[in-house]
């Protein structure tokens, strides 16, 4: 009776030491998956400011693009006293676009210098939209349908006139008179495609 009280308490000894090394390895396996979860939460709070940083870039270079949309072939004065009002109505009717929010324009005005009022060379006007998107959603349909045909008036709709556009076709002047004497034939598109 006293071995198997001797051996009793061996085997309790064993049992109590291999509970101690057991909580001892679930301590350890705690600290690590607290590290590992604060690394976890490192990592969904980085991705969260990743996620903020690149919408704020892309609302940097919404606003860096130019939202000037360039409307040639109106008559003249077709706008009436305000052209402002008379693109919010014609734009939606005009392209058959469906816009979700109501059309913004930051500035609108007649492009060129004032000259005499002819039918057969209207002044082009420039917008400048504040809403990228409004832009992308008026000019994609323009491109692929090609002029709209407005009473009788051919209107093309066209990305508005940057200041490198304006600079690059300016320098192309120079060349014009050589390519002439050359006999090498060309064609400037809108927007200073070669």
């Amino acid at each position: 009776m006293v071995t198997k009280i001797s051996t009793l308490t061996d085997k309790t000894k064993s049992i109590r030491t291999a509970i101690a090394n057991f909580q001892d390895r679930a301590k350890r396996v705690e600290v690590r998956l607290m590290v590992v979860e604060d690394r976890l939460n490192m990592v969904s709070d980085r991705d969260r400011e990743l996620l903020c940083l690149r919408d704020k870039v892309t609302g940097l270079e919404y606003q860096s693009h130019r939202d000037n949309v360039c409307f040639f072939g109106f008559t003249e004065h077709a706008e009436g006293t305000g052209i402002r009002g008379f693109l919010k109505g014609l734009l939606p009717s005009l392209s058959g676009l469906v816009f979700t929010l109501p059309l913004e324009i930051q500035r609108v005005h007649h492009l060129g210098p004032a000259r005499p009022i002819t039918p057969e060379c209207p002044h082009p006007i420039i917008t400048c939209f504040i809403r990228h998107e409004q832009v992308m959603q008026l000019l994609s349909p323009a491109r692929s349908h090609g002029p709209y045909d407005q009473e009788g008036h051919t209107l093309c709709i066209a990305e508005g006139f940057s200041k490198e556009i304006t600079d690059r076709r300016k320098a192309f002047l120079a060349f014009r008179p050589r390519l002439g004497r050359m006999d090498i034939k060309f064609r400037l598109f809108k927007l200073a495609q070669m």
